[in-house]
């Protein structure tokens, strides 16, 4: 077993709980047993920790106490680490998706899912999105972060590389999204904020602007699951 704290002002515990708040220097809270040997296995783990009487071998052991204050569960994790993501942009690629201000953390997460799970491994943040290593958007994840190339640009960027762009919106000059043909290669997916959808400026840059059909009106999918439809049926 590793290093007990039992201290609240031990220096290691204050910074475990700054991390638990914001991510600092791409480091962040990493809870459970299978995101911690995921964050293993892929090189992204910097090390671990326990709680007291636990059967687990981990780098550091904290109080029962002082490991609750860390944790999101009500049942304790068996361990939990402290990872660190490296943001990488891919100057060549095929097809990746764009995010305008998406906010709510579980929906960054299930959207990293789902770009794992149907090959859209590049995925581009605006500057006011949430954070994907907000502790929410980690375990909502389940691990897909640590199999993605994310970083923040602006969509003009991508444009202006060459890449035509679909851009989600319920526009009435919108096309139905099974009506549009599916490129091939060099393509954006846009999706807009939950309250807000995409910005202006940015549907402005769109080659098309795209929406799903339903088939009873509500006013609108959650970003989650419309950005998991269309990949699905682009993928």
């Amino acid at each position: 077993m590793g290093l007990t704290i039992t201290s609240k002002s031990n220096p290691l515990y204050s910074k475990l709980l700054k991390l638990r708040k914001h991510p600092e220097d791409n480091k962040f809270i990493i809870e459970g047993e299978d995101l911690v040997e995921l964050a293993r296995s892929n090189s992204k783990l910097l090390f671990t920790f326990t709680y007291t009487g636990s059967s687990f071998s981990a780098d550091y052991v904290l109080s029962k106490e002082l490991y609750r204050n860390l944790s999101s569960y009500s049942s304790l994790p068996k361990v939990m680490g402290v990872g660190k993501f490296e943001f990488v942009k891919s100057d060549s690629f095929n097809r990746g998706i764009y995010l305008d201000g998406v906010q709510d953390p579980g929906n960054l997460g299930t959207i990293e899912r789902s770009c794992l799970a149907f090959n859209y491994l590049n995925i581009f943040l605006s500057s006011d999105c949430v954070s994907p290593l907000n502790f929410k958007s980690v375990q909502a994840s389940k691990g897909a972060l640590f199999y993605l190339n994310i970083s923040y640009c602006k969509l003009s960027d991508l444009k202006e590389k060459g890449y035509k762009i679909y851009a989600t919106s319920l526009d009435k000059n919108a096309k139905e999204l099974v009506k549009v043909d599916r490129p091939k290669n060099n393509y954006i997916l846009v999706f807009g904020s939950e309250g807000q959808g995409v910005k202006k400026e940015n549907l402005k840059l769109a080659d098309e602007n795209i929406f799903i059909e339903m088939d009873r009106k509500i006013e609108s999918l959650n970003v989650g699951v419309a950005a998991s439809i269309i990949m699905y049926n682009w993928r």
